[in-house]
């Protein structure tokens, strides 16, 4: 009976000193790892005060006004602009109105009086006829949809809210698919920078594409890092990148698909 009883005791210890479950680390859902809220009365917690710094004036303003005193605003006797010092500077920044930069390009031209044959001029270089929009909207475009996360239909509308530029979801998708050739290029610069140095450092993770779980490899040197999006998490990845070359070190977790690759793991 009393060893019973000790062990009923020592269970109840134990579960009554076990941390709580949570969504963190169990496998309850994250709905039930929810905050309670604070209650009404509850005083909010006073935070930690820090010295005040203010912004940094701008070392090249566009503009500077300045303002001084005709008189006194005490005696009314008048103040000499020589005898004033500069006692308050701060700053009014703005955006400049944006809106889109239009060339319009007419191509003139007919029939020759000599040989009746029809012309038509040459277009201006860096202006033929093609896409309307420029270089500087789909650097743009580019930047905001894969650096900033913003889709279609909300850049489309930012374009025109921000800027007034009326741009199709059409028209960036011909964007995004013409900056592909020079960024596929830019990979197989910085592929041939990884493949060709001593140390590669790497690993990989699961990342969602078109509904499907693909991998992210990563492959990081001193001055290049190349990431490539496959759907296999086996070593045959580094192998279709690498062929038969071999860093002198590499460096991953235990992972089994990361070792064999280099001279010294």
């Amino acid at each position: 009976m009393q060893d019973e009883r000790i062990a009923a005791l020592e269970a109840r210890l134990a579960e009554l000193t076990r941390p709580p479950k949570t969504p963190d680390n169990s496998s309850k859902p994250p709905s039930q790892g929810q905050k309670q809220n604070r209650p009404e009365d509850a005083a909010r917690p006073s935070r930690k005060g820090r010295p005040g710094v203010g912004r940094m004036l701008h070392p090249n303003p566009d503009r500077t006004i300045d303002a001084r005193l005709a008189a006194c605003p005490k005696c009314e006797a008048a103040f000499p602009a020589t005898a004033q010092t500069p006692q308050q500077v701060y700053e009014r920044i703005e955006l400049p109105p944006i809106r889109p930069d239009v060339t319009q390009v007419r191509l003139f031209g007919g029939r020759c009086a000599c040989c009746g044959e029809r012309a038509t001029a040459e277009p201006p270089p860096g202006l033929e006829q093609g896409s309307p929009f420029g270089q500087s909207i789909a650097a743009m475009v580019v930047d905001l949809h894969y650096a900033h996360a913003i889709g279609m239909e909300r850049l489309a509308a930012l374009m025109d809210e921000l800027f007034g530029l009326s741009i199709s979801e059409g028209a960036i998708s011909d964007i995004l698919a013409r900056a592909r050739g020079p960024l596929v290029d830019a990979a197989a610069a910085i592929e041939a920078v990884v493949v060709a140095s001593p140390v590669v450092c790497s690993d990989e993770t699961s990342v969602r594409v078109k509904g499907k779980t693909r991998w992210e490899w990563v492959f990081v040197t001193t001055i290049a890092v190349l990431h490539v999006i496959k759907p296999s998490r086996g070593k045959a990845v580094v192998e279709a990148l690498f062929g038969s070359i071999r860093p002198e070190v590499w460096v991953s977790d235990m992972l089994g698909s990361q070792r064999g690759h280099a001279m010294e793991w």
